[in-house]
């Protein structure tokens, strides 16, 4: 199943750009297939997931949970991310982020993003300590009925090259 999500999630990202008024049929059969898809996850308004990644050859460990809340009006995401750096790890600068984009009512009857946003932070020296996040970002959108919400790690070495890591993929 959350392959699925994930998948529909891409999808609308790649589709729909935020705050555009689509055409009513298309929002129509865009509601009909986020209804069948989603409607598993329809009675979660709010919704916590835990991960636990490695990467970078085990270089660094990127754990945590992010959470979302869909309310009536006023909505909110965010997450407890820890990143602690391993020996022989490399790193010269490290960037957290939460990222959350929010489908739902967009104009009198259309359908798309209401809200694309994200929580980021940079850290540059001192990694023998862990780099950490612990924020919730309120925001406010009318008829959201799905978000997506992820994290992720994007690591720059020494030498200048760059990986990154996904609390989802």
């Amino acid at each position: 199943m959350a392959a699925i999500v994930l998948a529909v999630s891409e999808v609308l990202k790649k589709t729909f750009n935020l705050n555009t008024q689509y055409m009513p049929i298309t929002s129509v059969v865009i509601g009909i297939f986020i209804g069948l898809v989603l409607w598993p996850l329809a009675e979660k308004s709010s919704y916590t997931e835990k991960f636990d990644k490695t990467g970078g050859f085990g270089k660094i460990k990127f754990s945590g949970a992010i959470t979302s809340n869909i309310n009536l009006l006023s909505h909110s995401y965010g997450g407890r991310i820890t990143v602690n750096f391993n020996s022989g790890h490399d790193t010269s600068k490290a960037e957290l982020s939460v990222t959350n984009s929010a489908y739902g009512v967009v104009g009198g009857n259309g359908f798309g993003v209401v809200y694309d946003g994200s929580i980021d932070s940079t850290k540059t020296k001192d990694f023998s300590k862990a780099f950490t996040l612990n924020e919730m970002k309120d925001y406010g959108a009318v008829g959201v009925v799905y978000t997506y919400t992820n994290a992720k790690i994007r690591i720059t070495t020494t030498s200048g090259s760059t990986y990154s890591v996904r609390a989802f993929e």
